[in-house]
C-alpha cells in the first residue's frame, strides 16, 4: 500500500503545479499534504483501503480538470469528460444550446 500511497502523492502534486492561480495552488497543495499527513498514521486496513480509493476518485477528477494525464504535456484529446471533444455536426466546438433561453424571438 505505501508504494500505491506515495506514488498517488506525488501525482496529486503534479497536477497541483498546473493550476494557474497561486493563491488556489498553494491551497490545494496544503490541503493535500494535511489530508495525507492526517492519515500517515491509520493502521487499519479497511480505512487505508477506502481512503486510497478515494484518493483515486478524487485525483481523477483533479486530472480532468487541469488536463494532466501522468506525463508532462496537457492533453485534452482523450477526456470523455470534455466539452472539447463534442461530436456535434452542428456545433463542433462544443458550445452551449441554442435553444431557449438563448433563441431570439
Amino acid at each position: 500500500h505505501r508504494r500505491n500511497v506515495v506514488h498517488q502523492y506525488r501525482n496529486f502534486l503534479q497536477c497541483i503545479r498546473r493550476i494557474e492561480d497561486d493563491d488556489y495552488r498553494a491551497y490545494a497543495a496544503r490541503e493535500v499534504k494535511e489530508r495525507f499527513h492526517t492519515l500517515s498514521s491509520e493502521t487499519d486496513k479497511l480505512t487505508i483501503q477506502m481512503a486510497t480509493q478515494e484518493g483515486s476518485r478524487r485525483l481523477a477528477q483533479v486530472q480532468s480538470m487541469v488536463g494532466y494525464k501522468g506525463d508532462d504535456k496537457k492533453d485534452d484529446s482523450n477526456d470523455e469528460d470534455s466539452w472539447i471533444n463534442t461530436k456535434d455536426k452542428d456545433d463542433p466546438r462544443g458550445r452551449v444550446g441554442t435553444s431557449w433561453p438563448w433563441e431570439k424571438k
